[in-house]
């Protein structure tokens, strides 16, 4: 178990053959011992341990080999704690966040309103996928997590912003707040945050068709994106946007300053 990590972290990078070789190895063994070595390296000092223990563990849920030996309830445990009791290191917290949007917890929405105002946009981002409930239909929400999608619409990253237009279309309920909102986002000054909304409101069930149709009187032009925008999460400070192509012309959005 020690070597396969040390193996898997030794290049620092996730994409690296060894770092994916190791993991599958570990995703292929479900026995109690294996699930406490992997869940131990949680408190290693180094990020690339912890973020390594994420993957293995985000593998378990989407790799379920039966029912007595998936560890979905024990990982959505652990996440909770995990995102509750603190993670120095904002690319793991952020990590942390994603993975507990695929598992069902009660507590999901909790640890997502706790870093809803969190410094780092990437830990941001994560926060409108954990407000959402994944029952259908979905219960309406409640005011703290309409009011956080609300402010995290408004967010200076513009990867933020897309993230919490795609919930709020996803969560619309006709209200005239998250309808003004909705139709502010595809006025965005950013062109992939008006593309993603955009897309979002054409996928999204009837309900928002009048959203679209206040929205599309806007004359903006629409950017095709390269690849889907549930991709893209979150833009991160300093890094660059995805490329956009506006009719045959291909080049890199635009977007404001993270400050």
């Amino acid at each position: 178990m020690d070597e396969l990590v040390v193996r898997a972290v030794a290049r620092r990078d996730p994409d690296h053959v060894d770092w994916s070789s190791a993991r599958w190895v570990l995703s292929e063994r479900r026995s109690k011992e294996t699930w406490s070595a992997v869940t131990a390296y949680r408190h290693n000092p180094d990020p690339a341990h912890r973020r390594f223990v994420l993957d293995v563990l985000h593998w378990y849920l989407l790799l379920p080999s039966s029912w007595r030996n998936s560890y979905e309830k024990e990982t959505a445990e652990l996440l909770v704690a995990w995102a509750t009791d603190g993670e120095d290191d904002p690319g793991v917290l952020a990590e942390v966040l994603r993975v507990l949007s695929e598992t069902e917890h009660r507590k999901s929405k909790a640890a997502g309103l706790r870093h809803a105002g969190h410094p780092d946009p990437r830990v941001r981002a994560q926060v409108p996928d954990l407000l959402l409930s994944s029952s259908t239909p979905p219960p309406p929400l409640d005011a703290a997590a309409r009011a956080a999608l609300i402010s995290l619409a408004g967010d200076e990253d513009w990867g933020v912003r897309a993230g919490a237009g795609r919930a709020l279309i996803a969560a619309h309920d006709g209200s005239p707040d998250f309808t003004d909102v909705i139709v502010g986002l595809l006025r965005d000054p950013v062109a992939d945050v008006r593309a993603c909304t955009a897309e979002a409101v054409a996928d999204s069930v009837d309900r928002t068709v009048a959203v679209a149709r206040t929205a599309w009187t806007v004359p903006w032009r629409s950017p095709t994106l390269l690849w889907p925008c549930s991709t893209r999460t979150t833009s991160g400070r300093g890094s660059t946007p995805p490329t956009v192509s506006y009719g045959g012309t291909t080049r890199a959005p635009g977007r404001r300053s993270n400050g």
